[in-house]
């Protein structure tokens, strides 16, 4: 994760579903538009992929509609990192 910090990634995620949401996009449609910007970074970095993803559930359970790819992406990611890292 050498473009973005943690934080900065975090933002810019919550800014660009703020703003895909402000040009009449649903929560569901905004978190598809993320993943398709983000698409590179997604596919390139585990971690990035596992930040943009805690920031699409947190979004969706927020605005009442929660993905359930997204959802199960993300506890696959989260339980495959922690047990890269215990290992």
């Amino acid at each position: 994760m050498d473009k973005w910090s943690y934080r900065e990634l975090q933002e810019y995620i919550h800014e660009d579903i703020e703003e895909f949401m402000g040009d009449g996009l649903n929560i569901r449609q905004a978190s598809s538009r993320v993943q398709v910007e983000h698409a590179k970074s997604i596919e390139q970095s585990e971690q990035e992929k596992l930040i943009i993803h805690i920031v699409l559930c947190d979004k969706g359970v927020k605005h009442g509609f929660l993905r359930g790819d997204i959802n199960k992406q993300t506890l696959e990611l989260l339980i495959r990192i922690h047990l890269e890292r215990c290992t």
